[in-house]
Protein backbone atom coordinates (compact mmCIF):
# COMPACT_ATOMS: atom_id res chain seq x y z
CA UNK A 1 0.00 0.00 0.00
CA UNK A 2 1.09 3.50 -0.33
CA UNK A 3 2.35 5.41 2.01
CA UNK A 4 -0.02 7.65 3.70
CA UNK A 5 0.21 11.06 2.19
CA UNK A 6 1.60 9.98 -0.83
CA UNK A 7 0.06 10.76 -4.56
CA UNK A 8 -1.18 7.51 -6.16
CA UNK A 9 -0.11 7.48 -9.95
CA UNK A 10 -2.48 6.79 -13.21
CA UNK A 11 -3.20 3.70 -14.07
CA UNK A 12 -3.62 2.69 -17.94
CA UNK A 13 -6.65 0.43 -18.80
CA UNK A 14 -5.42 -2.33 -21.67
CA UNK A 15 -7.48 -0.76 -24.22
CA UNK A 16 -5.52 2.60 -23.82
CA UNK A 17 -1.94 0.31 -23.45
CA UNK A 18 -2.78 -1.44 -26.69
CA UNK A 19 -4.19 2.24 -28.63
CA UNK A 20 -0.94 3.76 -27.83
CA UNK A 21 1.42 0.03 -28.62
CA UNK A 22 -0.72 0.45 -31.98
CA UNK A 23 -0.04 4.24 -32.82
CA UNK A 24 3.76 3.97 -32.24
CA UNK A 25 4.15 0.96 -34.46
CA UNK A 26 2.04 2.42 -37.10
CA UNK A 27 4.62 5.59 -37.01
CA UNK A 28 7.67 3.98 -37.10
CA UNK A 29 6.41 0.87 -39.29
CA UNK A 30 3.47 1.77 -41.34
CA UNK A 31 0.12 0.22 -40.97
CA UNK A 32 0.71 -3.29 -40.86
CA UNK A 33 -2.66 -4.95 -41.08
CA UNK A 34 -3.34 -4.69 -37.14
CA UNK A 35 -6.36 -3.38 -37.89
CA UNK A 36 -9.44 -5.75 -37.02
CA UNK A 37 -11.14 -6.76 -39.78
CA UNK A 38 -14.77 -5.95 -39.99
CA UNK A 39 -17.46 -8.58 -40.24
CA UNK A 40 -19.47 -9.05 -43.35
CA UNK A 41 -22.90 -7.93 -43.40
CA UNK A 42 -24.98 -11.65 -43.38
CA UNK A 43 -27.24 -11.98 -46.34
CA UNK A 44 -30.44 -13.32 -45.26
CA UNK A 45 -32.72 -14.81 -47.81
CA UNK A 46 -36.35 -14.25 -48.01
CA UNK A 47 -37.67 -17.54 -47.95
CA UNK A 48 -41.21 -16.23 -48.23
CA UNK A 49 -40.59 -14.33 -51.34
CA UNK A 50 -37.93 -16.97 -53.30
CA UNK A 51 -39.24 -19.18 -55.85
CA UNK A 52 -38.05 -22.31 -57.21
CA UNK A 53 -38.75 -24.25 -60.37
CA UNK A 54 -39.86 -21.42 -62.84
CA UNK A 55 -38.93 -23.78 -65.51
CA UNK A 56 -40.35 -27.09 -66.21
CA UNK A 57 -37.56 -28.89 -66.97
CA UNK A 58 -39.40 -32.21 -67.40
CA UNK A 59 -41.22 -30.76 -70.03
CA UNK A 60 -38.61 -28.94 -72.12
CA UNK A 61 -36.55 -32.35 -71.87
CA UNK A 62 -39.80 -34.39 -73.32
CA UNK A 63 -40.54 -31.55 -75.43
CA UNK A 64 -36.44 -31.58 -76.90
CA UNK A 65 -36.66 -35.03 -77.61
CA UNK A 66 -39.76 -35.40 -79.54
CA UNK A 67 -38.82 -32.42 -81.87
CA UNK A 68 -34.62 -33.53 -81.63
CA UNK A 69 -34.65 -36.57 -80.88
CA UNK A 70 -36.93 -38.47 -82.71
CA UNK A 71 -36.21 -36.60 -85.90
CA UNK A 72 -32.86 -37.50 -85.21
CA UNK A 73 -33.41 -41.32 -85.34
CA UNK A 74 -35.69 -40.74 -87.91
CA UNK A 75 -32.82 -39.42 -90.54
CA UNK A 76 -30.38 -42.05 -89.29
CA UNK A 77 -33.18 -45.21 -89.74
CA UNK A 78 -33.93 -43.60 -93.58
CA UNK A 79 -30.12 -43.00 -94.36
CA UNK A 80 -29.40 -46.96 -93.04
CA UNK A 81 -32.96 -47.97 -95.33
CA UNK A 82 -30.85 -46.37 -98.30
CA UNK A 83 -27.39 -47.99 -97.49
CA UNK A 84 -29.60 -51.23 -97.32
CA UNK A 85 -31.48 -50.27 -100.91
CA UNK A 86 -28.16 -49.55 -102.65
CA UNK A 87 -26.74 -53.33 -101.06
CA UNK A 88 -29.69 -54.98 -102.38
CA UNK A 89 -29.22 -53.61 -106.03
CA UNK A 90 -25.69 -54.38 -106.16
CA UNK A 91 -26.20 -57.91 -105.34
CA UNK A 92 -29.27 -57.81 -107.56
CA UNK A 93 -27.15 -56.38 -110.53
CA UNK A 94 -24.47 -58.86 -109.50
CA UNK A 95 -26.55 -61.82 -110.12
CA UNK A 96 -27.42 -60.56 -113.35
CA UNK A 97 -31.09 -59.40 -112.63
CA UNK A 98 -32.96 -56.03 -113.76
CA UNK A 99 -33.26 -54.31 -110.53
CA UNK A 100 -33.76 -50.66 -110.07
CA UNK A 101 -34.78 -48.08 -107.00
CA UNK A 102 -38.58 -47.61 -107.29
CA UNK A 103 -39.18 -44.18 -104.76
CA UNK A 104 -40.20 -44.38 -101.72
CA UNK A 105 -43.53 -45.62 -99.62
CA UNK A 106 -44.32 -43.28 -96.50
CA UNK A 107 -45.16 -44.76 -93.35
CA UNK A 108 -47.69 -42.58 -90.87
CA UNK A 109 -46.62 -44.44 -87.92
CA UNK A 110 -43.22 -46.18 -87.13
CA UNK A 111 -43.63 -47.33 -82.73
CA UNK A 112 -40.92 -47.69 -81.10
CA UNK A 113 -39.88 -48.17 -77.18
CA UNK A 114 -38.39 -44.44 -77.71
CA UNK A 115 -41.56 -42.95 -79.52
CA UNK A 116 -42.66 -42.49 -83.02
CA UNK A 117 -40.92 -41.81 -86.08
CA UNK A 118 -43.62 -41.87 -88.08
CA UNK A 119 -43.73 -40.26 -91.12
CA UNK A 120 -40.55 -42.17 -92.03
CA UNK A 121 -40.05 -42.83 -95.97
CA UNK A 122 -39.55 -47.06 -96.74
CA UNK A 123 -37.47 -47.18 -99.90
CA UNK A 124 -38.32 -49.21 -102.59
CA UNK A 125 -36.64 -51.93 -105.00
CA UNK A 126 -38.04 -53.14 -108.63
CA UNK A 127 -36.72 -56.16 -109.36
CA UNK A 128 -38.00 -58.16 -112.31
CA UNK A 129 -41.56 -55.88 -112.84
CA UNK A 130 -41.97 -56.39 -109.08
CA UNK A 131 -41.57 -54.97 -106.12
CA UNK A 132 -39.39 -56.26 -103.52
CA UNK A 133 -40.08 -54.66 -100.01
CA UNK A 134 -37.59 -54.04 -97.59
CA UNK A 135 -39.47 -54.53 -94.19
CA UNK A 136 -43.23 -55.82 -94.26
CA UNK A 137 -45.92 -54.46 -95.94
CA UNK A 138 -48.28 -54.01 -92.18
CA UNK A 139 -45.34 -53.16 -90.36
CA UNK A 140 -46.20 -50.65 -88.08
CA UNK A 141 -44.11 -51.73 -84.49
CA UNK A 142 -41.16 -53.05 -83.99
CA UNK A 143 -40.07 -56.14 -82.49
CA UNK A 144 -38.49 -55.04 -79.29
CA UNK A 145 -42.09 -53.11 -78.05
CA UNK A 146 -43.64 -56.42 -78.41
CA UNK A 147 -41.51 -58.28 -76.30
CA UNK A 148 -41.70 -54.92 -74.02
CA UNK A 149 -45.43 -55.01 -73.78
CA UNK A 150 -45.59 -58.80 -73.80
CA UNK A 151 -42.76 -58.28 -70.25
CA UNK A 152 -45.16 -55.86 -68.52
CA UNK A 153 -48.83 -57.78 -69.86
CA UNK A 154 -47.25 -60.81 -68.26
CA UNK A 155 -45.66 -59.36 -65.18
CA UNK A 156 -49.41 -58.36 -64.11
CA UNK A 157 -50.12 -55.04 -66.24
CA UNK A 158 -53.31 -55.44 -67.60
CA UNK A 159 -53.92 -54.48 -71.36
CA UNK A 160 -55.87 -51.37 -71.32
CA UNK A 161 -53.33 -49.97 -68.63
CA UNK A 162 -50.57 -51.07 -71.39
CA UNK A 163 -53.11 -49.04 -73.77
CA UNK A 164 -52.62 -46.03 -71.87
CA UNK A 165 -48.86 -45.96 -71.04
CA UNK A 166 -48.30 -47.00 -74.79
CA UNK A 167 -50.67 -43.82 -75.58
CA UNK A 168 -48.63 -41.34 -73.68
CA UNK A 169 -44.84 -43.15 -74.93
CA UNK A 170 -46.14 -42.86 -78.98
CA UNK A 171 -49.09 -40.80 -78.80
CA UNK A 172 -50.49 -43.45 -80.75
CA UNK A 173 -53.44 -45.47 -79.30
CA UNK A 174 -53.59 -49.36 -80.07
CA UNK A 175 -56.46 -51.23 -78.60
CA UNK A 176 -56.44 -53.61 -75.72
CA UNK A 177 -57.07 -56.20 -78.49
CA UNK A 178 -53.72 -55.82 -79.84
CA UNK A 179 -52.24 -55.84 -76.91
CA UNK A 180 -53.76 -59.13 -76.38
CA UNK A 181 -52.81 -60.65 -79.77
CA UNK A 182 -48.66 -59.48 -79.25
CA UNK A 183 -48.60 -61.44 -76.06
CA UNK A 184 -50.68 -64.42 -77.92
CA UNK A 185 -48.27 -64.08 -81.08
CA UNK A 186 -45.02 -64.22 -78.76
CA UNK A 187 -46.32 -67.18 -76.54
CA UNK A 188 -46.83 -69.36 -79.81
CA UNK A 189 -43.23 -68.26 -81.16
CA UNK A 190 -42.19 -69.57 -77.99
CA UNK A 191 -44.13 -73.09 -78.46
CA UNK A 192 -42.35 -73.28 -81.71
CA UNK A 193 -38.83 -72.58 -80.41
CA UNK A 194 -39.32 -75.44 -77.98
CA UNK A 195 -40.43 -78.02 -80.75
CA UNK A 196 -37.19 -77.11 -82.34
CA UNK A 197 -35.23 -80.72 -83.02
CA UNK A 198 -31.98 -81.03 -80.86
CA UNK A 199 -28.86 -83.17 -81.88
CA UNK A 200 -28.07 -85.82 -79.41
CA UNK A 201 -24.76 -85.69 -80.11
CA UNK A 202 -24.15 -82.11 -78.58
CA UNK A 203 -25.35 -82.39 -75.45
CA UNK A 204 -22.82 -84.37 -73.24
CA UNK A 205 -25.27 -84.26 -70.25
CA UNK A 206 -29.23 -83.21 -69.01
CA UNK A 207 -29.67 -81.32 -66.02
CA UNK A 208 -33.43 -81.48 -63.88
CA UNK A 209 -34.62 -79.59 -61.16
CA UNK A 210 -38.14 -78.58 -60.17
CA UNK A 211 -38.77 -74.66 -59.22
CA UNK A 212 -41.60 -74.00 -56.61
CA UNK A 213 -44.34 -71.61 -56.37
CA UNK A 214 -48.40 -71.38 -55.85
CA UNK A 215 -51.15 -71.52 -58.30
CA UNK A 216 -53.71 -68.41 -57.10
CA UNK A 217 -56.40 -71.10 -55.85
CA UNK A 218 -53.80 -71.67 -53.04
CA UNK A 219 -52.43 -74.92 -54.82
CA UNK A 220 -48.70 -75.39 -54.87
CA UNK A 221 -47.35 -74.68 -58.62
CA UNK A 222 -44.02 -76.54 -59.73
CA UNK A 223 -41.79 -76.41 -62.53
CA UNK A 224 -39.58 -78.95 -63.98
CA UNK A 225 -36.59 -77.45 -66.10
CA UNK A 226 -34.02 -79.33 -67.96
CA UNK A 227 -30.93 -77.94 -68.88
CA UNK A 228 -28.46 -79.48 -71.32
CA UNK A 229 -24.96 -79.43 -71.46
CA UNK A 230 -22.60 -79.64 -74.53
CA UNK A 231 -19.05 -80.56 -75.00
CA UNK A 232 -17.09 -77.66 -74.37
CA UNK A 233 -19.07 -76.49 -70.97
CA UNK A 234 -21.82 -74.30 -72.42
CA UNK A 235 -25.10 -74.83 -71.47
CA UNK A 236 -28.64 -74.04 -72.55
CA UNK A 237 -32.22 -74.60 -71.50
CA UNK A 238 -33.84 -77.19 -73.32
CA UNK A 239 -37.75 -77.48 -71.97
CA UNK A 240 -39.59 -77.16 -69.22
CA UNK A 241 -42.96 -78.54 -68.03
CA UNK A 242 -45.45 -77.27 -65.44
CA UNK A 243 -47.86 -79.44 -63.06
CA UNK A 244 -48.99 -79.65 -59.32
CA UNK A 245 -46.14 -81.63 -57.72
CA UNK A 246 -42.78 -82.77 -58.51
CA UNK A 247 -43.60 -86.34 -59.62
CA UNK A 248 -42.43 -89.03 -61.87
CA UNK A 249 -45.63 -88.16 -64.34
CA UNK A 250 -43.92 -84.32 -64.26
CA UNK A 251 -40.39 -85.51 -65.34
CA UNK A 252 -41.62 -88.05 -67.61
CA UNK A 253 -43.52 -85.86 -69.91
CA UNK A 254 -40.56 -83.32 -69.71
CA UNK A 255 -38.28 -85.93 -70.70
CA UNK A 256 -40.34 -87.69 -73.49
CA UNK A 257 -40.85 -84.58 -75.25
CA UNK A 258 -37.06 -84.15 -75.26
CA UNK A 259 -36.24 -87.37 -76.58
CA UNK A 260 -39.12 -86.88 -79.18
CA UNK A 261 -36.99 -83.53 -79.81
CA UNK A 262 -33.94 -86.01 -80.50
CA UNK A 263 -32.37 -85.98 -77.54
CA UNK A 264 -32.38 -89.65 -77.69
CA UNK A 265 -29.11 -90.55 -75.03
CA UNK A 266 -27.60 -88.12 -72.88
CA UNK A 267 -24.09 -89.73 -70.71
CA UNK A 268 -25.24 -88.26 -67.98
CA UNK A 269 -28.66 -87.41 -66.06
CA UNK A 270 -27.79 -84.86 -63.41
CA UNK A 271 -30.92 -84.25 -60.48
CA UNK A 272 -31.26 -84.14 -56.98
CA UNK A 273 -32.09 -87.89 -54.74
CA UNK A 274 -35.65 -87.47 -55.41
CA UNK A 275 -37.50 -90.81 -56.54
CA UNK A 276 -39.79 -88.59 -59.14
CA UNK A 277 -36.67 -88.36 -61.76
CA UNK A 278 -35.03 -91.86 -60.97
CA UNK A 279 -38.23 -93.49 -62.05
CA UNK A 280 -38.95 -91.37 -65.26
CA UNK A 281 -35.51 -91.88 -66.12
CA UNK A 282 -35.55 -95.65 -66.06
CA UNK A 283 -38.32 -95.20 -67.89
CA UNK A 284 -36.86 -92.79 -70.76
CA UNK A 285 -33.40 -92.99 -70.58
CA UNK A 286 -32.53 -95.96 -69.04
CA UNK A 287 -29.03 -95.85 -70.35
CA UNK A 288 -27.88 -92.69 -68.77
CA UNK A 289 -25.91 -92.54 -65.83
CA UNK A 290 -27.36 -91.06 -62.92
CA UNK A 291 -24.91 -87.98 -61.29
CA UNK A 292 -26.52 -86.96 -57.82
CA UNK A 293 -26.40 -83.71 -57.27
CA UNK A 294 -23.65 -82.71 -54.92
CA UNK A 295 -25.42 -79.35 -53.09
CA UNK A 296 -28.72 -81.84 -52.55
CA UNK A 297 -26.32 -84.78 -50.87
CA UNK A 298 -24.54 -82.29 -48.52
CA UNK A 299 -27.21 -80.67 -47.60
CA UNK A 300 -28.88 -83.77 -46.56
CA UNK A 301 -26.15 -85.30 -44.70
CA UNK A 302 -25.35 -82.18 -42.92
CA UNK A 303 -28.96 -81.95 -41.00
CA UNK A 304 -27.86 -85.25 -39.31
CA UNK A 305 -24.53 -83.65 -37.95
CA UNK A 306 -24.90 -81.68 -34.85
CA UNK A 307 -24.43 -78.14 -34.97
CA UNK A 308 -20.97 -77.76 -33.35
CA UNK A 309 -19.56 -80.18 -36.09
CA UNK A 310 -21.28 -79.15 -38.99
CA UNK A 311 -18.37 -76.41 -40.24
CA UNK A 312 -15.81 -79.33 -40.24
CA UNK A 313 -18.38 -81.63 -41.92
CA UNK A 314 -18.59 -79.28 -44.61
CA UNK A 315 -15.15 -78.68 -45.09
CA UNK A 316 -14.41 -82.53 -45.35
CA UNK A 317 -17.15 -83.15 -47.79
CA UNK A 318 -16.49 -80.92 -50.36
CA UNK A 319 -12.61 -81.86 -49.85
CA UNK A 320 -13.44 -85.50 -51.28
CA UNK A 321 -14.43 -83.98 -54.50
CA UNK A 322 -11.91 -81.23 -55.15
CA UNK A 323 -9.52 -84.47 -56.50
CA UNK A 324 -8.12 -84.21 -60.11
CA UNK A 325 -9.35 -87.33 -61.30
CA UNK A 326 -11.18 -90.70 -60.15
CA UNK A 327 -8.36 -92.21 -58.01
CA UNK A 328 -7.67 -89.25 -56.15
CA UNK A 329 -11.44 -89.02 -55.38
CA UNK A 330 -11.63 -92.33 -54.13
CA UNK A 331 -8.62 -92.00 -51.79
CA UNK A 332 -9.70 -88.91 -49.88
CA UNK A 333 -13.56 -90.12 -49.09
CA UNK A 334 -11.44 -93.27 -47.92
CA UNK A 335 -9.98 -90.61 -45.28
CA UNK A 336 -13.24 -89.02 -45.12
CA UNK A 337 -14.84 -92.43 -43.96
CA UNK A 338 -11.75 -93.09 -41.64
CA UNK A 339 -11.83 -89.65 -40.08
CA UNK A 340 -15.59 -89.56 -39.33
CA UNK A 341 -16.34 -93.37 -38.44
CA UNK A 342 -14.38 -92.41 -35.33
CA UNK A 343 -17.04 -88.88 -34.94
CA UNK A 344 -20.62 -90.61 -36.22
CA UNK A 345 -20.48 -93.87 -38.00
CA UNK A 346 -24.23 -93.39 -39.23
CA UNK A 347 -22.70 -90.60 -41.02
CA UNK A 348 -20.43 -92.29 -42.56
CA UNK A 349 -23.08 -95.24 -43.26
CA UNK A 350 -25.26 -92.56 -45.19
CA UNK A 351 -22.15 -91.41 -47.26
CA UNK A 352 -21.80 -95.38 -48.16
CA UNK A 353 -24.98 -95.70 -49.77
CA UNK A 354 -25.36 -93.21 -52.37
CA UNK A 355 -21.67 -92.55 -53.14
CA UNK A 356 -21.56 -94.52 -56.05
CA UNK A 357 -24.20 -91.70 -57.43
CA UNK A 358 -21.85 -89.10 -56.89
CA UNK A 359 -18.69 -89.98 -59.19
CA UNK A 360 -20.00 -89.75 -62.86
CA UNK A 361 -18.69 -85.99 -63.74
CA UNK A 362 -15.40 -87.48 -63.36
CA UNK A 363 -15.69 -88.86 -66.79
CA UNK A 364 -15.72 -84.96 -68.03
CA UNK A 365 -12.82 -82.66 -68.70
CA UNK A 366 -11.36 -80.98 -65.43
CA UNK A 367 -12.26 -77.80 -67.08
CA UNK A 368 -15.84 -77.67 -66.89
CA UNK A 369 -17.17 -81.09 -64.79
CA UNK A 370 -18.40 -78.55 -62.23
CA UNK A 371 -21.22 -77.72 -64.11
CA UNK A 372 -22.35 -81.60 -63.87
CA UNK A 373 -21.66 -82.82 -60.57
CA UNK A 374 -24.89 -80.10 -59.34
CA UNK A 375 -28.25 -78.85 -60.65
CA UNK A 376 -26.59 -75.45 -59.92
CA UNK A 377 -25.68 -74.70 -63.45
CA UNK A 378 -22.97 -71.87 -64.45
CA UNK A 379 -22.81 -70.18 -61.44
CA UNK A 380 -26.23 -70.32 -59.83
CA UNK A 381 -28.59 -70.07 -62.52
CA UNK A 382 -31.32 -71.96 -61.06
CA UNK A 383 -30.85 -69.72 -58.29
CA UNK A 384 -31.38 -66.79 -60.39
CA UNK A 385 -34.18 -67.89 -62.15
CA UNK A 386 -35.82 -68.63 -58.56
CA UNK A 387 -35.25 -64.79 -57.68
CA UNK A 388 -37.49 -64.17 -60.87
CA UNK A 389 -39.42 -66.78 -60.14
CA UNK A 390 -40.60 -65.64 -56.64
CA UNK A 391 -41.73 -61.70 -57.91
CA UNK A 392 -45.08 -63.41 -59.13
CA UNK A 393 -47.41 -63.91 -55.84
CA UNK A 394 -49.19 -66.63 -58.09
CA UNK A 395 -49.99 -68.15 -61.02
CA UNK A 396 -53.41 -68.59 -63.10
CA UNK A 397 -52.53 -72.07 -64.62
CA UNK A 398 -50.22 -74.17 -65.92
CA UNK A 399 -49.35 -72.05 -69.18
CA UNK A 400 -49.25 -68.70 -67.12
CA UNK A 401 -46.05 -70.58 -65.55
CA UNK A 402 -45.20 -72.01 -68.57
CA UNK A 403 -45.42 -67.97 -70.54
CA UNK A 404 -43.33 -67.20 -67.26
CA UNK A 405 -39.95 -69.56 -67.91
CA UNK A 406 -40.23 -67.80 -71.33
CA UNK A 407 -40.48 -64.20 -70.33
CA UNK A 408 -37.34 -65.24 -68.10
CA UNK A 409 -35.41 -66.50 -71.17
CA UNK A 410 -36.14 -63.85 -73.19
CA UNK A 411 -34.44 -61.51 -70.92
CA UNK A 412 -31.39 -64.21 -68.99
CA UNK A 413 -30.61 -65.46 -72.93
CA UNK A 414 -31.23 -63.74 -75.50
CA UNK A 415 -28.69 -66.15 -77.77
CA UNK A 416 -30.34 -69.02 -77.23
CA UNK A 417 -33.96 -67.80 -78.48
CA UNK A 418 -31.77 -65.59 -80.77
CA UNK A 419 -34.54 -63.81 -83.09
CA UNK A 420 -36.78 -63.43 -80.10
CA UNK A 421 -34.01 -61.26 -78.16
CA UNK A 422 -34.86 -58.31 -76.17
CA UNK A 423 -32.70 -56.07 -78.37
CA UNK A 424 -31.91 -54.02 -75.34
CA UNK A 425 -30.22 -55.09 -72.12
CA UNK A 426 -32.66 -56.94 -69.35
Amino acid sequence: MPAPGAQSKPRLSRLAVSNVVEGLVKKEYGDLGLRKKKKRKEVTVDTANDVEGIIDLDGMVMQAWRDEGIAATRRKVEQRLMEEREACLALYRLQGKRAYAWGYVRRKTLMTPVGDLGPIRIPRIRLEGREVRLIPRYKRRIRPLDFLTAEATILGISQRRMCDWLHRANGERISAATVGRIVLNIGQELEAQRRMPLDTEEYAALAVDGVWGRYRRGSDAVLAVGVGVRWDGTFEVLDWEAGYSESAELYERLFTRLWERGLKSPRLLVADGSGAVSSAKEMVYPDARFQLCLWHWWRSLKRHVTTAQQRRFSRDFWEVYEGLDRSEVMARARRFKRRWKRIDPMIVHSFEERYSDTLGHLEFPAAWRHRVRTVNLAEGFFRNFRRFFNRFPGFQDAGHLSRVMGLYLLGARPERWGRLSLGIAA
